[in-house]
């Protein structure tokens, strides 16, 4: 059972303690600053399946995190930089072990694969579906980013432990600066939240909160 661990009320106050926490498993030494000008938005998963209330994988967490989603992709739209949006769906020959690891799997007909009505899609955005956790295993998404001469990327959506964490990771390993949003990711307890931004900041990623990039 996913858990309510923040509110659009406590969102902020929790948020400080995470970063705080987060930073801890950071070496002082790593002091790498957000530039916009050569960064990408990567939107991961902020879907129906993950933000209905009536969905069986619903994430009450989403709630109080859009508001700073969509003011993250605002910002990146005002300086004219890439904003990329997934969505988790496994067509029917895909993902083996996804159906192995999980008791269901998402369909790309199934009307909760689609994006979050709320999220300010344009028709030439790049929307990419992909069957598991991985992103970057998209040769659209590198393309992208090689085109718009990118060298860092904002993550945000869900979850902070499975998808936005191998966002990170792979954006790492194919020589990107990932920066995780903390208030604009979610997962289905704190714990697991937590445990992820923790991760990501000792070995790949700056853990970082909505406001510094606005």
């Amino acid at each position: 059972m996913a858990e309510r661990y923040c509110t659009k009320q406590d969102l902020k106050k929790k948020a400080r303690l995470w970063l705080k926490a987060a930073l801890k498993y950071a070496p002082s030494y790593r002091k790498i600053a957000f530039r916009i000008q050569n960064s990408a938005l990567l939107v991961i998963d902020i879907q129906k399946f993950f933000t209905l209330p009536e969905s069986p994988a619903y994430i009450p967490a989403t709630e109080p995190i859009i508001s700073n989603i969509i003011n993250l992709i605002g910002r990146f739209r005002k300086e004219r930089r890439p904003v990329l949006f997934s969505y988790y769906a496994v067509g029917k020959n895909e993902a083996p072990t996804m159906r192995l690891f999980w008791s269901k799997v998402l369909s790309p007909s199934d009307p909760l694969a689609a994006l979050d009505i709320r999220l300010p899609v344009l028709k030439e955005d790049i929307v990419i579906r992909k069957p598991s956790y991985s992103l970057f295993s998209k040769r659209a998404v590198k393309a992208v980013l090689k085109q718009t001469v990118t060298e860092q990327v904002v993550i945000c959506g869900v979850m902070t432990d499975l998808c936005c964490d191998t966002a990170a990771r792979e954006a790492f390993l194919n020589g990107y600066t990932p920066f995780v949003v903390a208030d604009a990711t979610a997962s289905t307890t704190e714990d697991l939240h937590l445990s992820a931004l923790k991760t990501a900041a000792h070995g790949y990623a700056l853990i970082v909160l909505t406001e510094s990039l606005l």
